[in-house]
């Protein structure tokens, strides 16, 4: 299928997602908005699947589209809101988090890695926002969860 669509890609020059999607995305912008719209299709029927065989006892986290946005600014595929409530009906409890700026200008300030993952680290969230998280989660974890 995906030959078919995009018949000027080799497909064996990739060995991560983000890598192919980028790439598709500048062989055919068009191509590309049908296999995104069908990934996202895939994300949730899935999700949904797996809560289904976890019970629904799920609480579903979120950090909303702003802060995947920044974070992944050259990404192709990000999970929307639209797809978040989607799936957020058959959770018992969804959590939004949303880092404030004192958080986000932290960057990467108490983590710890190597010179050369300093790229990657920047993208990951920091140890503050791992405490919004916690902050976040706890009381709905204690109240849905014991």
């Amino acid at each position: 299928m995906m030959e078919r669509a995009f018949p000027k890609v080799d497909f064996m020059e990739f060995n991560f997602t983000r890598h192919m999607l980028t790439r598709l995305k500048t062989a055919s912008p068009e191509g590309y908005r049908n296999v995104v719209q069908a990934l996202r299709e895939t994300w949730v029927v899935r999700t949904n699947q797996l809560i289904k065989c976890l019970g629904g006892k799920v609480v579903l986290l979120w950090f909303g589209e702003n802060l995947a946005q920044q974070q992944l600014s050259n990404s192709t595929f990000l999970v929307t809101r639209r797809m978040i409530e989607r799936v957020n009906s058959n959770c018992i409890f969804g959590v939004e988090v949303a880092f404030g700026e004192e958080t986000q200008a932290l960057g990467t300030e108490g983590m710890h890695f190597l010179g050369h993952e300093f790229e990657a680290a920047k993208r990951m969230l920091n140890p503050m926002a791992h405490h919004d998280i916690t902050k976040a989660l706890l009381p709905v974890l204690e109240r849905n969860l014991v």
